[in-house]
């Protein structure tokens, strides 16, 4: 019986862990079809090139607490966040609002959000999402990560 039970949970845990993997996927940046009228203006000197399920984040940010809240300190959001050495961060997430009530609620598809990563507590996230993608900025001890559409 301890065994099925071990089994189970674990199933569960790996669930949940694919399911959020999901939302990044690293791909060839010749595979990227830019728009018509896209240029891009900034090239950095590296970078990775990664395709964003943006509807399985938008789904897993729905659940996110507003943050100064005893749900946010309790009960954040967590999320894998890429990282340029190739490794996923895991980042505890709640909604930082930027406009007011009634702004926000007029222009309910843009989002912001705060964080704080769980292995690496100085490296810090602000990131939201608009109808022109999604945007990160994380700044650890080594410097700034930049993530954009």
């Amino acid at each position: 019986m301890i065994r099925i039970i071990t089994i189970s949970i674990c199933i569960l845990f790996f669930t949940n862990t694919n399911a959020q993997q999901s939302i990044w996927k690293d791909i060839i940046e010749q595979n990227i079809t830019p728009k018509s009228n896209a240029e891009r203006l900034i090239i950095p000197n590296q970078y990775r090139t990664l395709e964003l399920n943006i509807d399985n984040l938008k789904k897993e940010l729905k659940k996110t607490p507003l943050e100064r809240t005893a749900e946010a300190r309790n009960n954040p959001t967590i999320l894998d966040i890429p990282m340029p050495n190739g490794q996923l961060e895991t980042f505890a997430i709640w909604e930082s609002p930027v406009m007011a009530p009634g702004l926000a609620a007029r222009y309910d598809y843009m989002k912001t959000y705060a964080g704080r990563s769980l292995s690496n507590p100085s490296s810090l996230i602000r990131m939201g999402y608009t109808q022109k993608g999604y945007h990160a900025t994380i700044h650890t001890e080594e410097g700034s990560v930049y993530i954009d559409p």
